[in-house]
Formats: structure tokens, sequence, C-alpha cells
């Protein structure tokens, strides 16, 4: 795919982020009671991304490019050992931008793939951005 396809292709797959952040101000209340049923998902999706990122990686590049897939992991990670807000939004942030970015080293089937799965990624992600207090 050309430059311009992949780069709104990228746009698309980051923008589950802003309406993961948008469904969390439309349903709070079920933001609190399903908190530990959208971090579930968070990782899982995020589980299946990279893992599909690494197989469609290794099929188009080789072996040395799979090890891409462990930056996004990397700032997953480091998001979930921070408790400060801020923290949580920048190290997420740089997960979706991470596999956003890596979006342009795929070509056909495997992009499109990893760039749904990125966007499914983000909604969970983005809704637990939020910090809702408990009534």
């Amino acid at each position: 795919m050309s430059f311009f396809t992949s780069t709104i292709l990228a746009l698309l797959a980051s923008s589950g982020l802003l309406l993961g952040i948008l469904l969390s101000f439309l349903a709070p209340d079920e933001r609190l009671r399903g908190g530990k049923y959208f971090s579930l998902l968070q990782g899982a999706l995020l589980i299946a991304t990279i893992v599909l990122f690494g197989i469609a990686l290794f099929q188009q590049q080789g072996i040395p490019f799979i090890f891409l897939g462990l930056v996004p992991l990397a700032f997953f990670l480091l998001g979930q050992a921070k408790k400060e807000t801020l923290w949580k939004v920048i190290f997420t942030s740089a997960t979706v931008l991470s596999m956003g970015a890596a979006l342009f080293l795929l070509d056909g089937n495997g992009q499109l793939f990893v760039a749904s799965m990125l966007f499914l990624y983000g909604l969970p992600a983005g809704t637990l951005l939020r910090h809702i207090p408990q009534p």
C-alpha cells in the first residue's frame, strides 16, 4: 500500500483510543461496574494484536523484525505498573502509536488485520484511561 493509505489506516486504527474515551463519558456507570472486564479485554486484545503482528511480520519481513512486537508490550507493561493517570495516558498512547507506526512495515492483509485489532484494543484502553470516582 502507498504511504498515504498506510497513514490513513494508522490514524483510523488509532481512533479506537479516542472512541474509548468518548465511551467512558457516555456510560460512566458501565465503566464502574465493568472495569475489571475492560482490563481483561484490554490485555487479551493486546496479546492477540502482538501475536498477529508477529506472525504477519515473520511472513513478510523475516525473523529480525519479530522483536518489534515487544516494544508495544513494554509500553503496556510500563503503563500497568504506574498508578498515576498521566503516566497511564502516556504509556497507553505510546502503545497505540508504536503499533500504528509498525503498520508501515506490513503490506496487504496483515496490515488490515493488525489495524482492526489495534482499533479494537483502543476501545477498552481508552475507556480505562478516564478516572471515575466511586459513588
